[in-house]
């Protein structure tokens, strides 16, 4: 009996150790959704500016995210039920998320490679569509308000952007400073609001490629971190799940072995009278006291 409540007793940890486990698992999740769609909306914002690249890995992140969300809740209804297959199935799935987080990470790491180069083109080509495309100018007024930045490395690039699209080449070259400010869009103003009453501009210092840089780069950054510490924690969850899927298994076959044990006890107890030994057997006779006392 004490090894029974012993075992009864280790199975109940057990299934409160899984059940903390999903508890973060599931919680983990929720990060995973929450950072994936944050940084998918960041480069939705300035998907003018981006790859194409740049995108699959948040949506990748994203669909991770729900995934873990629908397994916790699967190793815990595996833990319930004491079902060493739900519970090995579990991990078979979180081996599956720690390989879709790994390569989300591997992609958001590689993002890196020619960022700035990339960017430049980018920018370079939607800038000079300014006046040509109400889209571009839309994406540019939103980069520039946004981010704080002017042009691609100062204010003075719409100079020739102007120049570009007038067909003036005069004015590519350096110009007087009231002349300049004339030519750069309102969006480059920190004070938008004199901008649009009086036509007064005070640009803003930094260009737009140093700043969207930053913000791409970060997020890549941090989308792939997130990415590899998640995948580490769901490598954690696979050994931990096969280690309790082992421990039940274990559990379970020690109870068999118990009741299998009390079983032949009770059967090895009965000795059937047909198969008794007649040396070992003794008869068992019955007195009665009436007829003896009235013989007498």
């Amino acid at each position: 009996m004490a090894q029974t409540r012993d075992l009864n007793a280790g199975m109940r940890c057990i299934k409160y150790m899984l059940f903390v486990f999903n508890l973060l698992f599931a919680m983990t999740g929720v990060l995973v959704i929450t950072v994936g769609i944050s940084i998918n909306a960041i480069y939705r914002d300035y998907v003018a500016f981006l790859d194409h690249r740049f995108i699959p890995p948040t949506t990748l992140l994203v669909v991770t995210g729900f995934i873990i969300f629908v397994v916790a809740f699967f190793g815990c209804f595996g833990a319930i039920r004491e079902s060493t297959c739900m519970i090995m199935v579990f991990s078979v799935l979180l081996g599956v998320i720690f390989v879709l987080e790994f390569s989300a990470a591997i992609a958001a790491y590689m993002l890196h490679d020619g960022l700035t180069n990339m960017l430049f083109e980018k920018m370079n080509a939607t800038m000079y569509d300014y006046y040509s495309d109400i889209n571009a100018q839309t994406t540019v007024d939103f980069m520039q308000q946004e981010l704080q930045c002017c042009g691609i490395t100062n204010a003075s690039d719409w100079n020739n952007i102007y120049a570009a699209h007038t067909g003036d080449s005069s004015l590519i070259s350096a110009l007087p400073e009231p002349l300049n400010l004339k030519k750069i869009p309102g969006s480059c103003c920190a004070e938008f609001s004199d901008y649009l009453e009086n036509m007064e501009c005070i640009p803003f210092a930094g260009g737009c490629l140093s700043h969207m840089k930053f913000l791409v780069g970060q997020s890549a950054l941090l989308l792939a971190t997130a990415a590899m510490s998640i995948a580490i924690l769901q490598l954690l969850g696979v050994m931990f799940g096969c280690s309790l899927a082992k421990s039940i298994r274990l559990h379970k076959t020690e109870r068999l072995r118990r009741r299998q044990e009390l079983r032949e006890q009770l059967v090895n107890s009965y000795t059937q009278l047909g198969t008794a030994d007649p040396k070992k057997t003794f008869p068992v006779v019955f007195m009665d006291h009436e007829n003896k006392s009235s013989t007498a």
